[in-house]
């Protein structure tokens, strides 16, 4: 591999890192050279204590002794191709002729990581489905490869004893781990599994919701062991919204939704799985005391058919060609296969919108700064004699005539 063709890949936690695994291994395996970033910091403009370093040091201390090429800090290496899970410039403002964005989940929260400031910067998109394939484009090129880690997955039904319930709840807001108590009625039927988000899991600010965990469920699981394992022998999966829901349907495991009703959309779009609400694809309640008529009715087999469909039409990849789909995105950029025209003119236009957003952002700043000088003067206003009154009166009409003009 020349000099000039190095990639590096950034991850912050296990989920991203097992999301891409076998199709890291498989580069590799291929006389790619590729570093892996892991910081072992958090920015400025993160709070410190804030818990996300101890997932990062987490990750790394599970992956160290892989023997991959780990990095925790940028030190101004050119790379031919980065791929990041999302915006890292604060951590990471690599050099590179092609940023991309690897998906490592279907984004459940489009409010959150579809904004444009976090996206105008890459130039594809390697995507999980078919239908983030046809959004994503919007950005750049977009590719739907599908999630490596479901290469070879096989099925793995448990036996005997009682049908293992997943549970599978986001964090945050939008999480209804808070809501665990709804479980205890499905003790007696069911095996209870919890696997924990690993921001709950570490996350100061989540603290709370790790309270009765063990009262409820028959066993807990954190970042590090594997959903793929998981979901191999689960028999149904409960979630919020969380990624989660799609995870099942690759899965091919029945699953529904105990989650309120919030607004997850940007702009007219709505959030995927609300969509597949609607389509009544994916049955959902807020109310505990219909979990079980919730189970019931996903495991209809006109409402496992549904889900069976809809899974054919967002996953059609077999497991088996999950990693070369990968490679071959990946290869295609190394080597530049793509159309260099496409680039000039994406290059063009992404600075075109970076411009224009910084032009916005210098414009509001005005306004704030403008704004603060109307308080000011009102207040010097308040406190002055009838003889300067007449003085900030029109200095304030002035500022406020200006404002008015450039809006």
């Amino acid at each position: 591999m020349k000099k000039n063709e190095k990639i590096a890949i950034a991850m912050f936690n296990m989920i991203q890192y097992y999301s891409v695994e076998p199709g890291l291994d498989e580069l590799i395996k291929q006389g790619y050279d590729i570093d892996v970033y892991i910081p072992d910091f958090v920015p400025e403009d993160m709070t410190a204590d804030s818990g996300y370093l101890d997932i990062y040091n987490a990750t790394y201390d599970h992956i160290k002794d892989k023997g991959y090429n780990i990095k925790r800090k940028y030190n101004g290496e050119e790379y031919k191709v980065v791929l990041t899970p999302y915006y890292v410039k604060n951590f990471f403002d690599f050099k590179t002729k092609y940023n991309i964005k690897y998906q490592y989940g279907v984004g459940c929260k489009p409010n959150i990581t579809m904004k444009v400031p976090d996206n105008i910067d890459y130039d594809a998109n390697i995507c999980y489905t078919t239908w983030e394939r046809e959004y994503l484009q919007n950005y750049g090129m977009a590719f739907d490869v599908g999630n490596t880690k479901y290469y070879k997955f096989k099925k793995n039904p448990k036996r005997n004893g009682k049908p293992n319930l997943l549970y599978l709840p986001t964090y945050g807001s939008v999480s209804s781990i808070l809501n665990i108590k709804a479980f205890e009625q499905l003790k007696d039927k069911y095996n209870l599994i919890i696997k924990i988000h690993h921001n709950t899991s570490y996350l100061k600010s989540e603290g709370d919701k790790l309270k009765g965990l063990e009262d409820v469920f028959d066993e807990i699981y954190e970042q590090d062991h594997k959903l793929i394992d998981l979901l191999a022998s689960a028999d149904f999966v409960i979630t919020d919204n969380s990624g989660a829901i799609f995870e099942a349907l690759s899965a091919e495991v029945p699953v529904a939704m105990f989650a309120d009703e919030v607004d997850l959309s940007i702009g007219e779009m709505k959030a995927i799985q609300h969509k597949l609400v609607d389509m009544g694809v994916i049955l959902s309640t807020s109310d505990p005391n219909k979990i079980i008529e919730l189970i019931d009715k996903t495991n209809k087999p006109s409402q496992l058919k549904k889900q069976l469909d809809i899974k054919k039409e967002l996953f059609p990849f077999s497991n088996d060609d999950l990693v070369k789909r990968f490679v071959e995105v990946i290869d295609g950029f190394v080597k530049d296969k793509y159309s260099q025209d496409y680039f000039a003119f994406h290059n063009y236009f992404k600075e075109q919108i970076k411009q224009y957003m910084k032009n916005d952002k210098e414009f509001y700043e005005q306004l704030v700064e403008s704004a603060n000088r109307i308080k000011y003067l009102e207040q010097l206003l308040e406190a002055s004699n009838n003889n300067k009154r007449s003085f900030f009166k029109r200095a304030i009409n002035k500022i406020k005539r200006i404002i008015k003009g450039k809006k």
